[in-house]
């Protein structure tokens, strides 16, 4: 949902829980979990994904709209369900942050824009997001 709802799935076989109440924080909880309250991996994954693309990009998930309703310049920007959405991506990468050139931040706005893909079910698993994260550090 977005980390702050973390639990403990005791049987092996369940892959998911539900929850009665949707909460999250705008901008980071899933859109699939906000609809059905299903908590999964996958919604996690998306939070997850959310983060890294604050991290290259410097834009807030959520932010309060002048009429009081929630406007998400990160999604705004980064469009990351529209064709070129890894080019917008690298066209704002926050200078402040020095990120290097080639493939190193290429790959880093790879998988962000895989996290959070409107697909549940082709974003990558956390075990998969950590070895190209590994990867990454040591290249």
């Amino acid at each position: 949902a977005d980390f702050g709802l973390a639990g403990t799935i005791r049987d092996p076989d369940r892959q998911h829980i539900f929850v009665d109440n949707i909460s999250g924080t705008p901008g980071y909880a899933c859109p699939s979990y906000i609809q059905t309250g299903r908590v999964t991996e996958h919604s996690e994954v998306y939070s997850f994904g959310i983060v890294l693309l604050e991290l290259l990009v410097n834009q807030p998930p959520a932010l309060a709209g002048p009429q009081g309703d929630i406007i998400y310049p990160l999604l705004q920007a980064v469009k990351p369900a529209a064709p070129g959405a890894h080019s917008r991506v690298l066209a704002q990468l926050d200078a402040r942050a020095g990120w290097p050139t080639g493939t190193v931040v290429d790959q880093f706005a790879e998988l962000a824009l895989s996290c959070v893909d409107m697909m549940p079910d082709r974003r990558p698993l956390f075990e998969s997001v950590v070895l190209v994260l590994r990867r990454l550090i040591s290249a």
